[in-house]
């Protein structure tokens, strides 16, 4: 027969059963009960006629066959016990036997033995012995109430009954106390074998779950192998902002669903936290990214009544532009969602080149929005750009006074000033910042040069006539009043052209040009070219002609009061 026992909430037994022919030494493959004989090779007990034999009496080496030193007689039954893997809840087997030698016709047998020793066992967890040969539970015996052993049939006279009791003891006081050697064997831990700790690999702890190596550690080192998951707060793993996670913190309170990181060290170092991306499809690849791959997110989101499903909030980080050998340039994108939407828009990005963009996501000069600039010919400039509602707004709070101050190299060259009602355009004119001060200039001459005119701008499309002048014709008169020199012109690079040939704009890369026409940004009709040749145009502030019209003024006035007087002379 073939039995399959629980020997120590761990430990089990398979019993192979062989009817020995004359002189048979080999015992393998199928028993009396057709169960194929396998061991571990170490593990087992064997029997001839219910007598154990010694392990010299025997080989058993390669764990499917036992060969006896000496032939077996025909009809002997040759018993195999094999010892199964070995696996631990919270308890290991401890032996304990007692000897009873029989009276006549004896049957029961329980209370002190041979030393004195009162029986007791585990009912289901004993073997039984008369004379050295194994008797069979229930066919030879019954032992179930843990104190005595009845026979089936009475022993003889002076019969020896020997009962071991395999027992438990505690792990913890027991074996922790001594070393537990595996030998690279798994401890099992379930009823099908499939959940395990194991050291298979030098120098490394396997944790098996389900038939799969889950978790290992190796030197300082704990290892969560891909695919595995680590839930800490008990919960089950839970789809955040449209993405269910390997590692969730997940608590009822700020304590124990966030995480601190602290750095202790006498210097400049401080606690990160860090991602990183490549286009490898293997764990340790490092290809290289691509424009517009996302490097790392930042994902904010809130239970809506159904699921925590919803982006509320997201930062990006994202390659902007070609990569190299440690060469990656990157955007940071910051994205929100507005009330009664779904899903989140752009409202602001830091491009590679520190250029910031508001409620836009390319430096069109076309396009709504803000954009401070920090590279190329417009370092430093801030633009606003917005239809049908000022571009900017500034707010002076409770008194009268400056709104916007201007300055040339630190030095203030003047400034808005506003009251309740009133703007003032005020130029710097303090007397302390002057020298050559001069009144006896001529200026009606001068003033006579100057050429007003009318006309009307190439870029306005009603053709508005209006009145002014040609700054050039200004600038030989009264020079501070123009800036800029006739006919200048500059070079551009990087720059977008509108289909008759003039500047849209500049700064842009080939690639965001092209992308730029697929999202609707520039028409199909513009070019791009490396540089060109662009017009510098003169402007005037005809503020600054006040001077010369007063001056002139007082000019005539001082020859209008000549002629009055001359006047009241000559009727006098």
């Amino acid at each position: 027969m073939t039995r399959s026992r629980d020997v120590s909430k761990g430990a089990t037994r398979n019993e192979f059963v062989y009817t020995a022919t004359t002189q048979q030494t080999t015992f393998s493959g199928n028993d009396s009960n057709s169960n194929s004989l396998s061991y571990t090779v170490g593990q087992i007990d064997v029997f001839v006629n219910g007598v154990r034999q010694h392990p010299a009496d025997y080989t058993a080496t390669n764990g499917t066959s036992v060969v006896l030193a000496a032939g077996a007689s025909n009809g002997d039954t040759v018993q195999i016990n094999a010892f199964g893997t070995f696996s631990v809840t919270d308890v290991l087997a401890a032996r304990t036997e007692f000897d009873y030698t029989a009276t006549a016709g004896q049957t029961t047998f329980s209370g002190s033995d041979n030393d004195s020793q009162s029986m007791s066992y585990t009912a289901g967890r004993i073997d039984v012995y008369l004379n050295g040969s194994h008797l069979n539970d229930t066919d030879d015996y019954v032992a179930t109430n843990g104190t005595s052993v009845v026979l089936q049939s009475g022993a003889s006279a002076g019969d020896i009954l020997h009962v071991v009791n395999h027992g438990t003891v505690n792990l913890v006081s027991n074996i922790l106390d001594t070393t537990l050697d595996l030998n690279g064997e798994k401890l099992v831990l379930d009823a099908d074998a499939d959940t395990s700790i194991h050291a298979s690999t030098d120098d490394q702890i396997d944790i098996e779950i389900a038939g799969s190596d889950d978790f290992n550690f190796t030197a300082n080192t704990f290892n969560v192998l891909d695919g595995s998951k680590v839930l800490i707060g008990g919960q089950s793993s839970d789809s955040v902002g449209g993405a269910t996670c390997n590692l969730q913190l997940e608590g009822t309170s700020t304590a124990d669903s966030s995480i601190s990181l602290k750095c202790n060290t006498n210097g400049t170092t401080a606690p990160t936290l860090r991602f990183g991306k490549s286009r490898g499809t293997a764990v340790g690849s490092d290809t290289v990214v691509q424009d517009g791959d996302e490097l790392g997110v930042i994902v904010f989101a809130g239970a809506d009544g159904t699921d925590t499903e919803t982006q509320g909030a997201v930062i990006i980080a994202a390659v902007n532009g070609t990569p190299g050998s440690n060469d990656l340039p990157t955007r940071l994108v910051f994205q929100t969602t507005a009330d009664g939407a779904s899903s989140t828009t752009e409202r602001m990005r830091i491009g590679s080149t520190g250029e910031i963009l508001f409620g836009k996501t390319s430096n069109n000069f076309g396009t709504a929005g803000g954009t401070f600039n920090d590279t190329g010919a417009k370092n430093g400039a801030l633009e606003l750009i917005c239809d049908d509602i000022p571009q900017l707004a500034l707010n002076r709070l409770t008194n009268d006074g400056t709104a916007i101050v201007f300055h040339k190299d630190s030095s203030s060259g003047g400034n808005i000033s506003v009251t309740a009602s009133t703007t003032a355009y005020n130029t710097t004119s303090d007397y302390r910042l002057k020298e050559n001060i001069d009144y006896s200039w001529t200026a009606t001459t001068r003033l006579k040069t100057l050429k007003p005119c009318r006309f009307n701008f190439t870029a306005e499309a009603d053709n508005k006539i209006v009145d002014g002048f040609l700054a050039h014709e200004v600038s030989s008169v009264v020079p501070e009043a123009v800036q800029g020199d006739k006919d200048a012109t500059r070079t551009a690079n990087n720059v977008v052209k509108k289909a008759d040939g003039t500047l849209l704009h500049e700064d842009v890369t080939e690639e965001e040009w092209t992308q730029g026409k697929t999202d609707g940004i520039y028409d199909n009709s513009t070019s791009w070219a490396s540089s060109m040749t662009t017009p510098v145009y003169q402007a005037i502030d005809q503020s600054k002609l006040v001077p010369l019209l007063v001056k002139t003024v007082q000019e005539q006035q001082t020859i209008i009061e000549d002629l009055q007087s001359r006047v009241t002379t000559l009727e006098g």
